[in-house]
């Protein structure tokens, strides 16, 4: 079992798996829909794991209860990746000064060459 741990900066700047480029840009497009707050097609796309574990009336509670940080800007500052899981770091960015950046988490499952969400840690 062989984990990877890199910056979003090494993605860029080496030839890593496409298969961790696929799973970071499925997770610049979790980032987008967590924003949006649409929690029907973010539980659309989750694997099976994650519509079991919640109904979208407890995704959009959830995303309710963290509006105030999915309304900042969304940083994905790294990633561990193992062939089957891709755990994202995420950081809501402060917008103001009395604000602190708040770190969160998402996790994504690979089902046969599709990258799906498969757990999430928001602040509240």
């Amino acid at each position: 079992f062989k984990i990877v741990g890199f910056t979003m900066e090494d993605i860029m700047n080496n030839s890593l798996k496409p298969d961790i480029d696929q799973a970071a840009q499925a997770t610049k497009e979790v980032a987008q829909k967590l924003q949006k707050q649409d929690s029907a097609d973010l539980r659309k796309n989750a694997s099976s794991g994650f519509k079991k574990k919640m109904t979208e009336g407890q995704l959009a509670d959830s995303l309710k209860k963290s509006n105030q940080y999915l309304q900042r800007p969304i940083s994905i500052v790294g990633g561990l990746y193992n062939g089957e899981y891709f755990i994202a770091q995420l950081v809501f960015e402060a917008k103001a000064q009395s604000e602190q950046p708040t770190p969160g988490i998402v996790s994504l499952q690979k089902i046969g060459k599709t990258w799906k969400l498969d757990d999430l840690q928001l602040p509240k």
